[in-house]
């Protein structure tokens, strides 16, 4: 199999990223990922937001990672 060339692959991820078709599943995923609701976001100090955001941000990748190499 042929190496693929990391910019390619990097564009064509960019691209689908910016897609129309996938802009309005951005906040319903980040909702997802922060666990956290509006009235606890106006409460909550940023420092504290910011920690669970990236505690659940790495577990949620490492959980997508284990099931791919697990395949």
């Amino acid at each position: 199999m042929s190496q693929l060339n990391i910019g390619i692959a990097f564009a064509g991820g960019l691209a689908s990223f910016i897609s129309p078709c996938c802009l309005p599943l951005y906040p319903s995923y980040l909702s997802y990922i922060t666990g956290i609701s509006v009235t606890r976001l106006k409460t909550e100090s940023s420092k504290e937001i910011r920690a669970k955001t990236m505690a659940h941000t790495f577990f949620f990748y490492f959980g997508l990672l284990g099931s791919i190499f697990h395949a």
